[in-house]
């Protein structure tokens, strides 16, 4: 189950739309990545949580963007050189195949660490490198080889476009992040919250973490989003209608219902 696969670790995975992984348009694959990775950035989940694969392919699809636009020069000076991207495409290249791409760019990397003398020389190398990475290139398109590298990544979770966001979204959930204006105040449980501290309630459990929400849950065939969650007693869901709210089993089984009319409403 995707849960299952996801606990402990909800935002260490790849997710890219579905429609992209079965387009034949590799580029499609590699943009979905960016939007998942732009999109969590946005909501300040630094770098070092996200997938490293994740974080490794948009690195690496910049690098490509860069250098195609102005050459090496171009990507040392945009980069400023960061460690952290720098890293990421220095392992990203040879998992993702690129052999001689992850060649050139260690040279690069001793080009840059150990740089000549400022100045004729200097622009002289990164040319050198510049077209080394062309021909390169030519024999190992980084825009098919990373999109083939996400798609077939072990954990990459195919999710489809109109549900990519929610979807998230639903990761985030107990993430300590700022709060925005006209967001729930600090300590409000949201309505499944609350749902899920009845049925804990109900059935003498203890709860130990909200983890995700699936919005491609179907509940007597209506999409419906499931939230999941850990307790002493193991992983449950719960689908929250309103008024009432339905309880599954690690099984997807419906094990209970509950009237939730009287709960209060988030502020």
């Amino acid at each position: 189950m995707l849960i299952d696969r996801l606990r402990g670790q909800m935002l260490d995975h790849v997710v890219i739309s579905a429609e992209s992984a079965r387009s034949a348009d590799p580029a499609l694959a590699v943009a979905s990545n960016r939007e998942v990775v732009d999109y969590l950035s946005d909501r300040q989940v630094p770098y070092e949580e996200m997938s490293a694969q994740a974080v490794g392919s948009y690195f690496v699809d910049d690098y490509l963007r860069l250098v195609l636009e102005g050459g090496m020069a171009r990507f040392v000076s945009h980069s400023q050189w960061d460690g952290l991207i720098v890293s990421a495409i220095g392992r990203t290249l040879p998992l993702i195949g690129a052999i001689r791409h992850a060649e050139v760019f260690e040279r690069l990397w001793e080009a840059v660490e150990e740089p000549p003398a400022a100045g004729p020389q200097a622009d002289a190398a990164l040319e050198a490198l510049t077209r080394e990475f062309l021909e390169a290139q030519a024999v190992e398109d980084l825009v098919e080889l990373n999109a083939a590298f996400l798609a077939a990544h072990p954990r990459t979770e195919l999710v489809d476009q109109a549900d990519l966001r929610p979807f998230l979204d639903s990761l985030l959930v107990g993430r300590s992040r700022p709060r925005d204006p006209g967001q729930a105040r600090p300590g409000a449980r949201t309505h499944f919250e609350q749902a899920i501290d009845l049925f804990c309630e109900m059935r003498g459990m203890t709860l130990e973490a909200v983890s995700a929400g699936d919005p491609s849950f179907t509940y007597r065939g209506a999409p419906a989003t499931a939230w999941h969650f850990l307790t002493d007693a193991g992983h449950f869901s719960v689908v929250d209608l309103g008024g009432t709210a339905v309880l599954f089993d690690e099984k997807d089984i419906e094990v209970a219902t509950i009237d939730t009319s009287s709960l209060a409403p988030v502020a």
